[in-house]
């Protein structure tokens, strides 16, 4: 942000800060731990989606993996319980990874 003296690209910006707007807000809401834990990981990842950092990915992945693996194993399986918990961050994240940060 230094270098370019602003963001150089508004969408990125836009979807990257409200999803972190919301993995915050899931933060606060969960008391399951690793929900806490994965919603701080899928956050820090949205931060690096506005500033157009390739880490996005990885950290998403991992914060999501973390999040499904604990899940269907505290659900006891592929459930409902299981698919209301993780369907719309999967929903977001393959919206960002189809969406590639723009630098334009």
């Amino acid at each position: 942000m230094h270098i370019f003296q602003g963001f150089e690209s508004l969408r990125n910006l836009s979807i990257g800060a409200l999803s972190a707007l919301l993995f915050v807000i899931n933060t606060i809401i969960w008391d399951i731990h690793y929900m806490v834990i994965g919603c701080l990981i899928l956050c820090f990842a949205s931060v690096c989606y506005c500033f157009e950092s390739r880490y996005y990915r990885l950290l998403y992945l991992t914060g999501y993996l973390l999040i499904a693996g604990y899940s269907q194993q505290y659900y006891g399986g592929f459930n409902k319980h299981f698919f209301t918990q993780t369907s719309l961050i999967l929903l977001i994240g393959l919206l960002m990874f189809y969406l590639e940060p723009k630098n334009s």
